[in-house]
């Protein structure tokens, strides 16, 4: 029964850094991506095309001009 409830344990510690992760890669407000998740997904996908030799483009664009 105590190994039961360890197990519970962990899953829900699991869980719940899961899902600190997935609040700290968006936007409270808006629930856009933020830049440490551009930043993270522009790092892996650099690192996916430098392994294979493939070309990679990256466009950026402002569309409200929120400062």
């Amino acid at each position: 029964m105590l190994a039961q409830a360890q197990e519970l344990l962990v899953m829900h510690q699991v869980h719940e850094m899961r899902d600190m992760q997935a609040r700290s890669q968006r936007d409270a407000l808006t629930g856009a991506h933020n830049r440490r998740y551009f930043e993270e997904a522009v790092r892996r996908e650099f690192d996916l095309a430098n392994r294979h030799g493939w070309p990679l483009t990256v466009a950026l664009l402002d569309i409200d001009h929120f400062k």
